[in-house]
Formats: structure tokens, sequence, C-alpha cells
């Protein structure tokens, strides 16, 4: 009974000492805290996720309406793309012809 009694004393001096070893920013792992990282993530999702939608929307309603262009002609577009095997489009792959 006596020994039972030491090694369960010891057990508890073992889990005191690794109750008060405590691993570097571990208060931020603990259920009281963790809650308010998902909060936090949660905003900042909701937050990025908001302005992306509203730019496509914005910029798919100003296409429609003919707010969005720019000043190349349709003929322009058909002609380089027409052209589009000429080795001027080529990819140099970071090589640089010199002149």
């Amino acid at each position: 009974m006596v020994l039972q009694k030491e090694d369960t004393m010891h057990r508890t001096d073992e889990s005191v000492v690794a109750k008060k070893k405590r691993k570097p920013l571990s208060w931020m792992t603990s259920n009281r805290f963790r809650w308010i990282f998902q909060v936090v993530f949660l905003i900042i999702t909701i937050y990025i996720g908001w302005k992306f939608y509203l730019f496509v929307v914005f910029m798919n309603t100003a296409r429609v309406t003919g707010y969005w262009h720019n000043n190349i002609t349709l003929q322009e577009y058909m002609y380089r793309i027409a052209d589009i095997n000429n080795p001027k489009y080529q990819h140099k792959q970071g090589k640089f012809e010199v002149e």
C-alpha cells in the first residue's frame, strides 16, 4: 500500500512539473483564445471576399456598359491574332537579341 501511495505521489509530482512546463506561445493555442483567432480569420476572409466580389461586379458592369475599354480597335485585334505565329511574338525565355 505504501508503495502505491508513493507511486501516485511521484506521478502527481511529474504531472505538476509537466503542467508547469509550457511551450512558447501556448496561450495562442489554448481553448480560450482559439475562437478569437477563428472569428478574426472569418472576418478577414469575408472582407477580402467582399472586395473581390465588388471588383468583379463593377468590372463586368463597366464592360457591359462600355466604360471598360482600351484604344485598340477590333481590326487591330484581328490583325494581331491572325499574325500570332510570327517569330516576333515568340517568347525569348529571358534572352534578348542585341541589334
